[in-house]
């Protein structure tokens, strides 16, 4: 019994953990490697609201393409690979 009670101990320490460090560290976007790359995370106001924008590519100078949705889902997993933009 007292290893159960230890064992739930840990898993409730281990949570309150896990969402003070993603309160301190919120999102974030790895390196692309290369001269000409891209990695721009930035929140902007939309219509009032704060959105974040991330933007990532390997050429600075492609254009950027926008894709609005309306449901939860995100969006990488609704359009086709990017990287044949």
């Amino acid at each position: 019994m007292k290893n159960i009670k230890r064992f739930i101990k840990y898993i409730g320490v281990s949570i309150i953990v896990i969402l003070v460090i993603a309160l301190f560290r919120p999102t974030w976007t790895s390196n692309i490697k290369g001269d000409n790359s891209i990695n721009v995370l930035e929140q902007v106001e939309i219509n009032g609201t704060n959105q974040q924008i991330m933007i990532r590519g390997r050429d600075i100078n492609n254009p950027v393409i926008i894709y609005v949705h309306g449901d939860r889902v995100s969006p990488k997993y609704l359009m086709p690979s990017t990287k044949t933009y």
